[in-house]
């Protein structure tokens, strides 16, 4: 995610707040190491305390207008850079699409859509990028017995409208447990067309790749629940994890090494690409025909 993307609205309306936060910490930090400055030397010079500022850099305090302008000044920031960093300053209040839809602000979805590469586990359930909306609503209503039809259409909405990442270039890694692909989510016939669907977008989208972890390897690193790992062009790596609908990020160096090793050795011992695409079909037909070890849910 560049940050010269602030100049087009379009492309802005992408990014929450959160995520455009996060982006001027990065890039003010980045100011300041270019210009030869300890972080105890710039807070100094700003006037606050080193944790402040560096709460500053990783997005955990707001940077208000004067403090911008004054390490603009003390990080002898270019024009070019000056006018970029305040762009981006003015649109820390601009709500991205999702938020007038019942997402909440700092939710995974934030991060998601600036992301260059996501790789993810899938444990119990099929991506959210990859769900048909049949499959997504049976989902909603599912994990969320408190959610009205009006809820759990928005929410569909919003699945939806995230899938369109793939075809705008979000690379997309998926490794799926076999598990959830043979669970009945709304009946035999939603679920094979919905691993269907997951078959037929592997085949036509060349940014997203996807792997089965098969039954027959037995236990694995990740059986107690999904995890990611979200790359940027703009910002280090982070990991995600998700247990009861609520997101845990990884944002320390070690913990998102951990979560990339994790997802490494899942993919070295789930099935090749071509060999899960063959698996996938041969799925949708079990589940379609009332095959084997297909799982009533």
């Amino acid at each position: 995610m560049a940050t010269q993307a602030w100049n087009d609205e379009d492309v802005a309306d992408r990014f929450s707040p959160t995520v455009r936060k996060r982006v001027l910490g990065l890039q003010l930090a980045r100011l300041r190491r270019a210009a030869g400055l300890t972080s105890e030397k710039a807070a100094d010079e700003l006037g606050v305390g080193q944790g402040h500022l560096s709460q500053m850099e990783h997005a955990h305090r707001s940077v208000n207008k004067a403090q911008l302008l004054a390490l603009l000044s003390i990080y002898k920031a270019d024009e070019s850079k000056r006018a970029e960093l305040m762009l981006l300053h003015q649109t820390l209040k601009q709500p991205a699409w999702w938020q007038g839809m019942g997402v909440p602000a700092g939710s995974y979805v934030d991060l998601e859509a600036a992301a260059s590469i996501v790789r993810w586990f899938d444990h119990g359930l099929v991506n959210g990028l990859l769900q048909t909306p049949e499959y997504a609503e049976e989902v909603i209503r599912l994990t969320d017995p408190t959610a009205d039809a009006a809820a759990i259409t928005q929410r569909v909405d919003v699945r939806m409208q995230r899938a369109e990442l793939l075809d705008d270039g979000l690379r997309l890694w998926t490794v799926i447990d076999e598990g959830a692909t043979r669970r009945l989510v709304g009946g035999r016939e939603v679920m094979a067309r919905q691993i269907e669907y997951i078959a037929d977008r592997y085949e036509a989208l060349p940014t997203l790749e996807v792997q089965v972890v098969p039954f027959g390897i037995g236990g694995h690193v990740a059986m107690e629940g999904s995890f990611a790992v979200l790359e940027y062009e703009d910002h280090p790596p982070l990991g995600y994890t998700e247990q009861w609908g609520q997101g845990n990020w990884l944002e320390r160096g070690a913990e998102v090494d951990d979560a990339l090793r994790r997802w490494q050795k899942l993919s070295g011992d789930a099935l090749a690409q071509a060999d899960s695409l063959k698996l996938l079909r041969k799925i949708a037909e079990d589940v379609r025909d009332g095959g084997d070890q297909v799982a009533e849910g």
